[in-house]
């Protein structure tokens, strides 16, 4: 099981190396929860914030300069899901990586 979960934070580096339409619709069924704790965190340097972020957790780093990112992890206190931004972020954005927040990758996300 640690492994699995290693492997959903892995693959959320991935959030924007590819093209998707906002207005794409997506089915509730595939959410690996129904209930996480989400913090939004906006910082200035946000390519720099998300390598440091993902190589403490051990993550390979971007392969691209990222529009945000999101981590999450199951804890004895349930689930919890941390999201970095810029200070100025799109609807788009912040719903794809709450989105990982909730179904961690999903059919079709590389």
């Amino acid at each position: 099981m640690k492994y699995f979960f290693a492997a959903l934070l892995l693959i959320s580096n991935t959030a924007f190396a590819y093209n998707e339409s906002p207005t794409d619709m997506f089915t509730a069924e595939d959410n690996m929860t129904d209930s996480s704790s989400v913090s939004w965190i906006q910082v200035d340097d946000l390519p720099k914030t998300c390598k440091e972020q993902s190589e403490q957790r051990g993550l390979k780093p971007f392969k691209y300069k990222p529009k945000a990112c999101s981590f999450w992890r199951r804890t004895l206190f349930g689930n919890s899901c941390v999201i970095y931004t810029q200070r100025s972020v799109n609807y788009h954005t912040m719903g794809h990586e709450l989105r990982h927040c909730f179904q961690g990758s999903w059919p079709g996300h590389p």
